[in-house]
This record gives structure tokens, sequence and C-alpha cells, in this order.
């Protein structure tokens, strides 16, 4: 267990962006102000909330004195509040909180002592228990690392995965070295955390990240998040977050083809979108659903999967297969 009270800069500055997350936002920090490894500073942001989560970062702060906050008059978006906190951070490792999730109590002096471990290592995370609208766990996330497997240590390899795969890294679990953000040059990578992302922010960084750093992933659960079929959540909103997958999946691509320092190319960038288009179809069904499976195909005709799809909605099995989309992992 670390020191409560350290002289100097604390190792770790925990960054929790807050919007209108008055319903949660205590017990999201209070996660955090429990953990065994006590040398922290714990930021929040509120960006620009209309509900009562100023109240309640003034409540937090009046009670502990390793928490800072800041607040913008307008809601300027996830990827400009996490510049913002990374910028106001003084640790040499910084974490993610996010407002609505709990972070379990060993999860801080875990993650630090996988960074300093290995030195090759920029960014790692664990396993996210999924609880539905009772409280209840029903999804262990990522599967490869609730499986017992590892992420890929070759960085064009895990930049490769994650580009195809998606986000199938914790978020809310993530802990990263303030060296990343140094290392990413800016003439290369515009931004660390995009400002115009809605949503995504996170997919981008860790494929900015890979680039230049290993990723490593805790093979022990270190937050649970409602995931509840009832909840309105950013990850209910399907629209939303297809476009901005298809966003970052181009953004990424134009920012990225063509240089020596990164396996994205075209080839990549048709299977990648196919992948993304494929888990539309199987999202829509109907017409809108065969549109899209048919140009996943004219990207990438011979994925078998996508075949299978096909031959399900021309069957009526669609909707089992957005179920079966809906657990995958």
């Amino acid at each position: 267990m670390s020191p409560s009270s350290p002289s100097g800069p604390p190792r770790v500055s925990v960054l929790l962006p807050v919007y209108n997350g008055s319903a949660t936002l205590e017990n999201a920090a209070a996660s955090i102000l429990g953990q065994t490894w006590g040398d922290f500073e714990l930021l929040l942001h509120d960006d620009g909330s209309t509900d009562g989560s100023a109240e309640v970062i003034a409540g937090l702060l009046r009670r502990d004195s390793r928490l800072r906050a800041s607040r913008s008059a307008e809601n300027r978006g996830l990827g400009a509040a996490m510049a913002h906190l990374a910028g106001l951070a003084q640790g040499e490792y910084l974490a993610i909180q996010e407002q609505d999730d709990l972070s379990m109590s060993d999860r801080l002096a875990a993650e630090v002592a996988a960074l300093d471990a290995d030195p090759r290592v920029g960014l790692v995370s664990g396993i996210a228990e999924w609880l539905d609208e009772n409280g209840e766990p029903f999804r262990l996330f990522p599967g490869l690392l609730a499986g017992g497997g590892q992420y890929p240590q070759e960085l064009a390899e895990m930049v490769r995965y994650l580009y195809l795969e998606q986000c199938k890294v914790v978020n809310a679990g993530a802990m990263f070295r303030r060296r990343v953000l140094e290392r990413m040059d800016p003439g290369e990578v515009p931004v660390f955390f995009d400002p115009a992302a809605k949503m995504s922010v996170d997919w981008q960084f860790f494929l900015r990240l890979a680039h230049s750093w290993r990723i490593a992933g805790l093979r022990q659960v270190v937050v649970r998040m409602q995931r509840g079929a009832g909840r309105d959540s950013l990850t209910r909103r399907k629209e939303l977050q297809f476009a901005e997958a298809r966003r970052c999946l181009r953004l990424l691509y134009d920012e990225l083809a063509g240089s020596k320092s990164s396996p994205i190319d075209r080839p990549l960038y048709r299977r990648a979108m196919a992948t993304q288009l494929l888990l539309e179809g199987r999202f829509y069904g109907g017409r809108r659903g065969l549109g899209r499976l048919l140009n996943a195909l004219l990207r990438d005709p011979g994925r078998a999967e996508t075949w299978r799809s096909l031959a399900a909605l021309a069957g009526g099995g669609w909707r089992r297969l957005n179920r079966a989309e809906e657990s995958a992992g």
C-alpha cells in the first residue's frame, strides 16, 4: 500500500470527466478514494453539466484534499475534456475513471505495478465486469483477457488488432504513462484525444498509442460497469456509435496510410470497414441491413461470416444474430 500523503507530486493522476453525472458521480469518485494505492490525485472536470453535478463535486471537494476540479461553461465534448484533464495532471501515470463506473479497490495498485515492471508498456488496462439493471454481473469484457489471453505485444500486430477488432481495451480501467503524450509528435498525430469525436475518443487514443508503445492487459476485474438493457447510455445509441466508428476508421486511414511507421493501409482499411458494415447489417436487419451486408461483401468478399449473416437475414434469423453481436466480446 502506498502512503496516503506523499511529499511532492502524486505518482498517479486519476482523470474523471463529468457531464450530467449527478446520479452516479459520488459512487464513482468513492471507488477511487477507497483505493489501496493512496499516492494519487483525483481530477474532475465538469463539462458544462446542466444537472446537479456541480453540487456533487463541491461536496466531494470539501471531504478530501486529494481532489481538484475545474468546469467549462458549456459542453465541449469528451475529447476536449480529456485533453484538459491531461494538461492539469501532475502524476507520472494517468488513470481514467468514468462517471458511472466503479473501480475495484486494488485497481490502481495493480496497474502501477504493471507499468513499473515493464518500461516498454505505455498503457495497461484489465477486465470490466458488466452489470445488469439489478446490479448482477452478466459478462466479462474483453473476452480475450477473460479467457486468459493477452494483447499482441508486437506493435504493428496490436495496431492491426485494434483497427480490425475495434476497441477491445477497457477505457474506464486504463492507466497510461504521461510520457505517452510527449511521444505523440503533434506533427504526425494532431491530437491525443479528438475534440471532434462524439464517441470513439478512447479507440482513437489507443490506436495512436499502439504505434509507439505496448498495451498490456491485466487478467483481473478492474472496473464494474452498469450495462443493463434498460440503461440510457452512449453505448446504446447505435446510430451515433456506428457513424463514429466509420469516422474513426476513415480518419486514421487518411492520416496514417502510406506512413512507414503504420500498418494501416488500403487493404486493412477495406477489411476494417467491412467488419463495421457487418456489425451494422446484423443490427439493423431488413432492407437496411441487407444494404450494409452487401456493402461489406464489396470490401471483403471472402469473409464467410458476412455470407452466413446474409443467409440468416434471408431466413429471418437476423434478430438472433443481433443478440449474439450484443453479447460478443
